[in-house]
């Protein structure tokens, strides 16, 4: 569809932008410890313990003094908008497959559709998905280990840790497919121009769609200049918070209703605490162009995926204003953060939602 078209969700995911807004939520200034993520520093952890997991394809960069802060709200409107994700990777082997996960942010772009970025569900050089319910002839054969049964499963889930079944039934939603465009999955078309994607996720939880009521439109622009007025806002769930801490990994009994046996619904789940969401904001410079945005909004592993975004008033916080996306988080060149710009996945992202 054109910018501003209509999709038969109920919903405009891409919008003329302009004013709206609700009730502005605190941010939280508190520095806070390291988060979830998808990294180089967590592929060489798995790698160390499995001999296994090849590095995430980009670094991330924080650029001057880090103003990363954390949202002591990320349940609470806007800021319910962003979810991390957990995609597992394929492997014969249980153990390489329960420990060598893909972890994500991403943006709702309706009730159920999610934005991020595709090497967050498709290793490019390795030439595999990781796994989600959807399409059943790319799951790994199912398995009952120690933890339970291991399906591939993936899931997304709002900020704040999850420490019970009930948490994550409130606030988590099971991943049904996902898709990366081929310009990413056929390696025909430069990484960081191509690194976006999409997830849908399951109504196991959600009866009307976790994301119901907190979406973001696609920006409406489509030229360079343009992107380089904006102040580039980045929501996501990095691995390295300001202190430079660790996180730590537990595990919940997770009931599975969409898997058909009954036997096989229950499995433990690792997750990772502390689960924050951090707010960041950044110039984008003059280099972007129409395929690729550059900014100096900091980041690190675990935010790639993020939505990158703006405030209509050129804020660097919410005020009630309305915001929308203009990129999708893919990592650092060196001298700046870069990520795919909504001119680059517009038309794929509204065909794709319309058509599943």
């Amino acid at each position: 569809l054109a910018s501003g078209g209509w999709l038969g969700l109920g919903r405009a995911i891409a919008a003329v932008d302009g004013p709206a807004g609700d009730a502005a939520v605190a941010l939280d200034p508190e520095r806070v410890r390291r988060k979830l993520g998808f990294d180089v520093a967590y592929a060489q952890r798995v790698r160390a313990s499995f001999a296994l997991q090849t590095p995430a394809p980009s670094q991330s960069i924080v650029i001057g003094i880090d103003n990363r802060i954390v949202v002591n709200t990320p349940r609470q409107y806007p800021y319910n908008k962003h979810v991390y994700i957990v995609m597992q990777r394929p492997h014969t082997e249980l153990d390489h497959r329960r420990d060598g996960a893909y972890i994500c942010s991403g943006t709702f772009l309706d009730e159920d559709f999610v934005l991020t970025a595709a090497h967050c569900i498709y290793n490019r050089d390795e030439g595999h998905f990781a796994y989600a319910n959807e399409p059943r002839d790319e799951q790994p054969p199912s398995f009952v280990t120690q933890w339970g049964t291991d399906y591939g499963r993936g899931f997304a889930c709002l900020g704040g840790d999850i420490d019970s079944s009930s948490e994550f039934a409130t606030n988590c939603e099971f991943v049904l497919a996902r898709w990366a465009p081929s310009s990413w999955t056929g390696n025909t078309a430069p990484e960081v121009e191509s690194d976006f994607a999409l997830i849908k996720l399951e109504r196991a939880n959600h009866p009307d769609g976790l994301g119901a009521g907190a979406w973001m439109a696609l920006s409406s622009i489509d030229d360079a200049a343009n992107y380089a007025t904006k102040q580039a806002v980045i929501n996501g769930f990095p691995v390295d918070g300001p202190d430079g801490s660790n996180f730590v990994a537990q595990f919940v009994s997770i009931t599975d209703p969409t898997i058909a046996n009954p036997a096989w619904q229950t499995a433990n789940w690792e997750f990772y605490s502390p689960a924050h969401l951090y707010h960041r904001s950044g110039a984008v410079d003059s280099s972007t162009t129409q395929q690729q945005l550059a900014y100096l909004a900091d980041s690190s592993g675990g935010d790639s995926g993020s939505g990158v975004f703006y405030y209509t008033d050129g804020s660097s916080e919410y005020t009630g204003q309305s915001h929308y996306i203009i990129g999708v988080h893919h990592g650092s060149n060196g001298s700046f953060n870069v990520g795919a710009s909504v001119h680059q996945f517009r038309d794929w992202v509204t065909t794709m939602m319309s058509s599943n």
